[in-house]
């Protein structure tokens, strides 16, 4: 096809993070789309923009700063005034920087280009999760890797890209004061600036931004001018659930419900598109899996899920399951070394609050490593020089044995009256 694409990378933090996520884009495998990769910066850290054009001063690639308001939503929105604005690209494909493609990304979106020919929308359902094996959110899907890490996702079949189980589905409905983004954009095509000038994103959610996405998504969807669809978001986007700057991570309980509550007149469209808020109704297409095997189930009508009768042993010499399990394990080596990267660069600056920041990852994820174990608690100890919570107390306890080859090597004085402290005194 000869469509031009604008591949979007939008950014607010964690330069070493955003290089995995960028070689995810840009190592992309059996395809034949025309893309160009760009890097948007929306940050309200002045110095942010800098650290990425260092990060990426080696590589061909175009950074751009856009004006932001510490909320995801404005950071999209000026992703797609960006692209609004570039006329020689017919379409954006829009990946957060913090998130990740498999190689077979844009494999699996041309499949939808030969079934369709045009598409104008297009949002992902079920997209695979780079998530930590907590005890309390372990599936039989999910796929270990290394660790104690693994990719939670699911087999889905054809039959409306099941489960829209019906739990999930009132989830979604704000009528009923509920919010749950069920699908992420993923492609746009010029034509939707025929029908949308507004914003596409809600600019002061905290969380939810993308829930307005999903009201705009319902409108167009039923638009017979246009053709959106929703596909799976398998073998395309692995969502890094584990990135500790993440808004998920950081929501100081905001209520974007009472932003989306002053909007049900204006969308009221969408209810009577789907009064019983029933999605399998939008359009759905399916493409086959990156190795197209057929697999058996069975239709729950009533409440919209599937049962599938499976072995075990059989699904994990899957070649589908293989193909997650091998790329899932070169995408988190590559996020660990990200955060040992990032952790002792911002030590070596002397950004001691940052270091910390960035190290503590190995300690939430149970990672062990000496230096970083070192460097958390050099960090405790020139940060916290007068007066220290428990919680610092705790984490440099924690990290002493490890660190101990570094301290004994180093021979800091400081640092080890500051230990004898720390153990007299708690």
């Amino acid at each position: 096809m000869n469509s031009k694409f604008l591949l979007c990378i939008l950014t607010s933090s964690n330069e070493k993070l955003l290089k995995v996520s960028y070689e995810s884009a840009l190592y992309q495998n059996n395809h034949n789309l025309d893309y160009t990769i760009i890097i948007i910066v929306n940050s309200l850290n002045p110095e942010y923009y800098h650290n990425v054009c260092e990060e990426f001063k080696n590589i061909d690639v175009e950074i751009i700063e856009t004006e932001s308001n510490g909320r995801p939503g404005k950071g999209h929105n000026s992703v797609i005034h960006l692209f609004k604005n570039r006329i020689q690209y017919d379409s954006m494909l829009l990946l957060d920087g913090d998130d990740f493609l498999y190689p077979s990304a844009l494999e699996q979106l041309e499949k939808c280009f030969k079934t369709e020919g045009h598409i104008d929308m297009i949002s992902l359902k079920s997209t695979d999760k780079l998530k930590y094996m907590d005890n309390d959110e372990l599936d039989f899907f999910d796929i270990n890797l290394n660790n104690n890490f693994c990719i939670s996702s699911k087999i889905y079949v054809e039959h409306k890209l099941y489960p829209w189980n019906n739990q999930h589905m009132g989830f979604s409905n704000f009528y009923k004061d509920s919010l749950c983004t069920p699908i992420r954009l993923f492609m746009l095509h010029r034509n939707i600036f025929e029908y949308h000038n507004g914003h596409l994103f809600h600019e002061e959610c905290k969380l939810y931004d993308d829930y307005l996405t999903f009201l705009y998504f319902i409108r167009y969807s039923f638009n017979p001018n246009l053709k959106c669809f929703i596909i799976p978001g398998k073998y395309i986007y692995l969502y890094n659930s584990i990135n500790i700057n993440s808004v998920t991570h950081n929501n100081d309980n905001e209520n974007d419900i009472e932003f989306y509550k002053k909007l049900k007149s204006e969308f009221m469209d969408c209810l009577n598109y789907l009064p019983d808020w029933n999605l399998t109704k939008l359009p759905t297409l399916y493409i086959s899996h990156k190795y197209d095997i057929n697999y058996d189930y069975n239709i729950n009508e009533e409440s919209h899920s599937i049962s599938m009768n499976l072995n075990y042993q059989s699904m994990i010499k899957d070649t589908n399951y293989l193909y997650l399990k091998k790329i899932g394990n070169i995408i988190i080596n590559k996020v660990i070394q990200s955060y040992y990267d990032i952790g002792e660069k911002k030590f070596l600056e002397n950004d001691f609050e940052k270091g910390l920041f960035y190290s503590r990852f190995f300690n939430q994820y149970e990672i062990k490593n000496s230096y970083i174990s070192f460097i958390i608690l050099f960090c405790i100890h020139k940060i916290h020089t007068e007066t220290i919570l428990d919680t610092f107390v705790d984490l440099f306890k924690k990290n002493k044995i490890m660190a101990k080859p570094f301290i004994d090597f180093y021979q800091i004085e400081s640092l080890k009256l500051y230990s004898e402290f720390i153990d007299r005194i708690y």
